[in-house]
């Protein structure tokens, strides 16, 4: 056994088990312990981290299975290393030396530090326990990690971290997470630290024993620390008679015994990204159980102003709520809900604790009121969910009148939420489905909605009009959204020119309207999305424009639109314009997606950076944009190869989905621009002409071509290219020759069965990464065969998932 002692005042955990009783985790414990004595082929030393949220028993857990009588007869060595926040890779390497021989080493040399620990661990069979993980660089654990692959094989790594993005960085085997105590194992450690025994009978005595139960319980939230704190509380007053344990508890007050645990939460929020902060704190609102989905949390923090678009990138403020999302699940703030089989979308919820730390740090910001309970709501709340059973609408909108934002949750006797057919706000928003009533079409006209979100149920056509007529948005409103419309024709005001703040513009499922409203007269409308549209035949500029002719020349419509999206619009087959319409002249993206009968689009768009086309096959061609710089073709025949010449500016062009055997010749010398070319699901795909690849491509991706047999020997002058990708082209049997690719730094080749060499040259002086995947050939070639020798100059070389060590690495 082996104590290390960290870097504070206070002593760390060790391998040591505490004095006193333990989680009741044996079936825990017993899995953990059976994959730490499973072999494991793919290297010497494999990887298990123990995921979980604060103080759940992770370190406990670690401290329970390197003792088992099992684990010390199998591993020569158990070592033990408390990390923290503080990550030094000295640190951490001296410790494990001075575990092992007994004594300190002392030296400030890292290189000698590393060297001397693998000498003590080349062909010995260890396990070592790397307590408390923080730091998620993989960086930071490529450096610390190269003294450890001298061990026997066998030897294992264990990982203490509450932080998913640690776990797949440094894991090699399947996290293993713990999550909250069952009730009854919760209060059985409870009375076993209250009593200091290993046994306490399931008989719970009277109904005082019961409510005191309940409230320990409540208060432990499956939390094993704070259920052993409350037992050792009782434990130092020496009392048995447990009918005399709530009024200790109550006169020791609960709170005292998990105010450390309270305070280690608080860190936690507090290490946080403060992006991130007030995302999390917003769920505070949510009622405790509640389960929401991923992207309905997004648009709430979209609407709330807590995504910030960067400018410098391309990525979208929904890609970016998506990373933040993503964050706080992989920090155990969010937490996955149980699976539903028949729902395709996961949903996710807080934990007791986490929701209780979400109510702190919000403040009295963040609401969560219960219908029929005493309202006691400061005026001053920012944002408010109320849970209700029946509520009219003229009341609800009554209770709005003292609050800024709102929003309307429907409320179930299991506790088990869904959105669907409720009205719902953000702050300053407000969505109305099944619109019928008078009561709701007189609320919107509320001057503090900026988002209105229109649903409607009526199939009459005539109430339809007339209910969506008579709703008008007031005209400080910045996004309009309208979906289920049955009427034939659209209300006037949609293109009124005084809604001088309408940036965002939705129209879903007009399934009868023939023509589109004027929107182009909108002064300041920025993204236009039209979906579902099955009557709507042409799109011309008197109608869908509004312009009007002076001097010979077209008034500019849409003088502000810079994204538009076309989407299922099943009868669409022209979008008429020509040189004299002056409209859309600062459009930057364009998405047509299924308008399946499209053949022309003829509008100038001087500034179009981006178009995406995907399930449009009647296109006969696009005309030269002259500014466009990303180009991606998905599901649309072939009418891209009549259009190729005129797309000679593009940067970036990606191909998916193409109806060809054989791309034409001839096409490559075009575009001299072009740096990113990316071919994908392109299933007749046999060959790609070796003309194709342009002189200044910096990135060359084929993936999921099933039937492609060669890629074009043009690859091997591309002087430039930095990156290629080839994954799942399972008739693909050799590689192009690669040394004169002079920039190439990174090459990923997975899936491709029938590879079974590397190019006969190998690779040029600047590649530094090379990854293979379920290629079992070539595989075996790079690790036994004849090409081990052509991959040694690699500095970062992974087979399977598993990096192989290079001599470039020393």
């Amino acid at each position: 056994m082996f104590y290390l002692e960290g870097q504070g005042s206070t002593l760390n955990p060790s391998t040591l088990l505490p004095p006193t009783v333990v989680c009741p985790r044996q079936n825990d414990c017993d899995e953990i312990v059976d994959v730490l004595l499973e072999p494991y082929l793919k290297s010497n030393v494999a990887v298990l981290p123990i995921l979980g949220e604060p103080y759940i028993g992770k370190t406990t857990m670690a401290q329970l299975v390197i003792n088992v009588e099992r684990v010390s007869m199998h591993f020569e060595l158990k070592l033990w290393v408390h990390v923290s926040h503080n990550f030094s890779i000295g640190r951490i390497t001296s410790s494990i030396i001075e575990s092992i021989e007994g004594f300190p080493f002392r030296c400030d040399n890292l290189n000698t530090l590393q060297m001397r620990l693998e000498q003590l661990l080349r062909g010995r069979r260890y396990l070592l326990v790397l307590d408390d993980y923080w730091s998620e660089s993989w960086e930071d654990w490529d450096k610390l990690k190269r003294s450890f692959v001298s061990g026997a094989r066998g030897s294992k790594i264990i990982v203490t971290t509450r932080s998913g993005m640690v776990a797949r960085v440094l894991g090699t085997l399947a996290p293993y997470r713990l999550t909250h105590l069952q009730d009854e194992d919760c209060w059985l450690l409870f009375c076993k630290c209250a009593q200091g025994t290993e046994s306490y009978p399931h008989n719970y005595g009277d109904i005082q024993d019961r409510r005191l139960k309940e409230e320990v319980l409540q208060k432990c939230k499956g939390v094993p620390f704070i259920a052993a704190s409350l037992g050792y509380s009782l434990n130092l007053h020496q009392e048995n008679d447990r009918s005399k344990w709530a009024d200790i508890l109550r006169k020791e007050k609960w709170d005292s015994s998990t105010a450390h645990f309270n305070k280690a939460l608080r860190l936690s929020y507090a290490q946080l990204d403060y992006h991130l902060k007030p995302c999390f704190a917003y769920s505070s609102i949510f009622p405790q159980k509640f389960q929401f989905e991923k992207e309905w949390l997004i648009q709430h923090w979209m609407a709330q102003g807590f995504i910030v678009p960067n400018s410098d990138t391309l990525e979208t403020m929904e890609d970016m709520g998506r990373s933040y999302f993503s964050s706080l699940v992989s920090q155990s703030f969010f937490q996955r809900a149980h699976a539903n089989p028949t729902e395709q979308q996961h949903n996710y919820s807080l934990s007791e604790m986490m929701h209780s730390l979400a109510s702190h740090v919000s403040g009295a910001d963040c609401k969560c009121y219960m219908m029929g309970e005493p309202y006691n709501i400061r005026e001053n709340v920012q944002h408010l969910a109320v849970v209700f059973n029946k509520l009219s609408g003229q009341g609800l909108f009554e209770m709005s009148k003292k609050l800024h934002g709102h929003d309307w949750l429907p409320s179930s006797s299991s506790m088990s939420w869904n959105f669907h057919g409720v009205m719902t706000t953000a702050k300053d928003e407000l969505t109305l489905e099944h619109l019928k009533a008078p009561t709701i079409i007189e609320s919107a006209s509320k001057k503090f909605i900026q988002k209105l979100d229109l649903s409607s149920s009526t199939k009459k056509n005539e109430q339809a009009e007339k209910i969506l007529e008579n709703l008008k948005a007031p005209t400080t409103i910045k996004e309009l959204t309208v979906s289920g419309f049955t009427g034939e024709s659209c209300p006037t005001w949609f293109g009124s020119a005084n809604y001088m703040s309408l940036v965002t513009m939705n129209l879903y499922d007009f399934r009868r309207c023939c023509v589109l409203p004027a929107l182009g007269l909108l002064p300041h409308l920025k993204n236009l999305h039209i979906k579902g549209w099955d009557r709507l035949i042409s799109m011309n500029c008197r109608e869908f424009c509004g312009t009007s002719f002076e001097g010979g020349l077209h008034k500019a419509s849409f003088q502000s639109l810079q994204k538009l999206h076309l989407e299922r619009m099943d009868r669409l087959q022209l979008w008429d314009g020509n040189e004299r319409c002056a409209a859309f002249p600062s459009l930057l993206e364009l998405i047509l997606e299924n308008c399946c009968k499209l053949e022309q689009v003829t509008h100038i768009l001087p500034l179009l950076t981006k178009i995406t086309v995907e399930g449009s096959p009647a296109l006969l061609g696009l005309p030269n944009f002259p500014s466009l710089k990303y180009v991606n073709v998905n599901a649309s025949g072939e009418w891209i190869w009549g259009s190729w010449p005129s797309l000679s500016s593009p940067i970036s062009i990606t191909l998916c989905k193409l109806p060809t055997v054989q791309f034409p010749p001839g096409l490559g010398g075009i575009h001299r621009c072009l740096q990113r070319l990316v071919i994908s699901q392109c299933e007749q795909l046999m060959s790609i002409p070796d003309d194709w690849p342009p002189c200044n491509l910096i990135h060359f991706s084929v993936k999921h071509c099933p039937q492609l047999h060669k890629l074009p020997r043009g690859i091997q002058d591309l002087r430039v290219l930095e990156g290629m990708e080839i994954i799942d082209c399972g008739k693909l049997s050799y590689l192009p020759e690669m040394n004169g690719l002079v920039s190439l730094i990174r090459l990923e080749i997975a899936d491709c069965g029938s590879i079974r060499s590397l190019p006969y040259t190998g690779f040029p002086s600047s590649m530094q990464v090379l990854s293979i995947n379920r290629c079992r050939q070539l595989a075996l070639s790079c690790s036994v065969g004849t090409d081990r020798g052509k991959i040694k100059k690699i500095f970062s070389v992974w087979i399977n998932g598993c990096e192989v060590s290079t001599p470039a690495q020393h």
